[in-house]
């Protein structure tokens, strides 16, 4: 997949920043060091990263354009914020952007409203399995490894359970295009639904 360049916008102190995919990239000059230090903004928590000097600011835009390439190719992991192994709302997201990159869904600059309504979309169907009965049943080959295709095609595609599964991915991946930590603002409003009144003061 053909990956497009970083575009650095250059401050009045000549340094520079470039927004990437899962975060912002910096390439700042030190008159201490004589250097330029390029950087990863690390909002997403990525593991492994460094910062590292150049002594120019071509070479510095250079290592962030193939530090993008790895994340784009799924090069980079993330850092799980509860127990190895367990998905997290954010390891999801990352994942499910990092899936859609890969599979060429952001070739270009994407319609946020657009984007919302496929969400949308994807509830609709949900409401059509549901009113139709086409329900999955739980089994354990459902996560086996690798992906037993077969099973899932008879068993899991087009019911309720894979259209919401659908509309979470298509959020996370949503989030992910926009730099939206969503399991940050999950906690944060449901830290504040506790403290509203029965029913939020409503009547349903």
């Amino acid at each position: 997949m053909k990956i497009k360049k970083l575009e650095w916008i250059e401050d009045q102190d000549g340094d520079f920043e470039a927004v990437g995919f899962f975060g912002s990239f910096q390439v700042v000059y030190s008159e201490v060091g004589g250097a330029y230090t390029a950087s990863l903004n690390d909002m997403n928590d990525y593991e492994d990263f460094e910062s590292q000097e150049f002594l120019t600011a071509e070479e510095g835009k250079a290592y962030c354009q193939s530090l993008l390439e790895k994340q784009v190719n799924g090069a980079m992991e993330f850092i799980e914020l509860e127990d190895e192994g367990k998905m997290t709302i954010k390891k999801l997201q990352d994942t499910a952007f990092g899936n859609a990159l890969r599979h060429g869904f952001h070739h270009k600059d994407q319609n946020v409203g657009e984007m919302l309504m496929l969400i949308v979309s994807e509830l609709s169907e949900a409401l059509e399995a549901d009113r139709k009965n086409r329900h999955c049943v739980d089994s354990d080959q459902l996560l086996s490894e690798p992906i037993n295709i077969s099973v899932f095609e008879d068993e899991v595609k087009d019911t309720f359970e894979d259209e919401l599964a659908d509309a979470v991915i298509r959020i996370g991946d949503l989030c992910g295009y926009l730099n939206i930590n969503l399991e940050k603002y999950i906690k944060a409003k449901m830290k504040y639904n506790e403290s509203r009144p029965y029913k939020h003061g409503k009547e349903y």
